[in-house]
């Protein structure tokens, strides 16, 4: 154990101070035999803070961004409507019949006219990382409207609709809300990809709580945790964790302070709200 003089260490902050106009000599007396106090080893730990996409984007393995479609009240955040062909419709916001109370809108895809599909497209945290033959876990729920009886289309795609890389097809859809699953194993790598849901014949569907996870997470967690980051950690060998941490506890008032609560239960009826550092939290990032 070291120890150092307190006039010691006063010397070492004056030498340090950036508007000292005179150069100061200053001496260091380490006494090396004479250990200080003794430190627990339950003192070093870690804490979590939801700072610049630390959770979201970061340990959480979720690759979609604005799954909810709760990011915003007037427009669809993170998703990007796409065409085919001459197919003609629209993406919109819906909350008439909504699969949560918490969380009441969703997607809807409507295609109105023309040949070919139009989709919805989400590149998650600055494109999707897909690694060759390394499966990735669809999940949504999704329901029609009256009248269509079509499917939808799933796929990992290049940003630029240049290159498949996986795909699968969903059908049975009915008016009433249901979950689909399904596993996708690209045939290549690329660091920035996409997903897209498509349909191809005229009508609407609806979509909600749209999660997108590589198979393998810490674990092994269903809404699990990015293994490479979760190990890192278990590797630190922390004594306790801090959860939350820093200004998120708080927030920037108390009508936003954290709340535990918020981040159990069906994912779907998790609130979502906004971080202190200027973007929305899905509250989805279990540990």
């Amino acid at each position: 154990m070291k120890k150092i003089l307190p006039y010691t260490l006063m010397a070492m902050f004056l030498v340090a101070a950036p508007w000292g106009a005179l150069a100061q000599t200053a001496t260091v007396t380490i006494q090396a035999n004479e250990p200080a106090a003794n430190i627990s080893s339950n003192l070093f730990g870690i804490f979590f803070e939801e700072i610049s996409m630390a959770g979201d984007g970061g340990i959480y393995a979720e690759l979609l961004r604005n799954c909810m479609f709760a990011d915003s009240t007037t427009s669809i955040p993170w998703w990007t409507f796409v065409t085919s062909g001459t197919a003609a419709g629209q993406m919109s916001l819906d909350s008439s019949l909504p699969l949560s109370t918490t969380n009441p809108a969703c997607l809807k895809l409507t295609k109105s006219s023309g040949t070919g599909t139009v989709g919805a497209a989400n590149d998650g945290y600055y494109g999707i990382p897909l690694a060759s033959g390394k499966t990735c876990n669809l999940g949504f729920y999704a329901r029609a409207a009256s009248g269509f009886s079509g499917n939808i289309t799933v796929s990992l795609e290049s940003s630029n609709d240049a290159t498949l890389y996986a795909q699968s097809t969903v059908s049975g859809l009915t008016t009433s809300w249901q979950h689909f699953a399904v596993s996708l194993v690209p045939n290549a790598t690329d660091p920035a990809a996409r997903l897209v849901l498509r349909i191809s014949q005229n009508g609407s569907v609806y979509l909600d709580v749209v999660t997108l996870f590589p198979a393998q997470t810490f674990q092994n967690r269903t809404n699990g945790l990015r293994p490479d980051l979760a190990n890192m950690l278990v590797n630190l060998q922390p004594s306790f964790m801090r959860f939350p941490g820093g200004s998120w506890v708080g927030g920037s008032s108390l009508a936003d302070a954290y709340h535990w609560e918020w981040t159990i239960g069906p994912l779907q009826d998790r609130t979502e709200r906004t971080n202190i550092w200027g973007y929305i939290v899905d509250n989805c990032l279990c540990f």
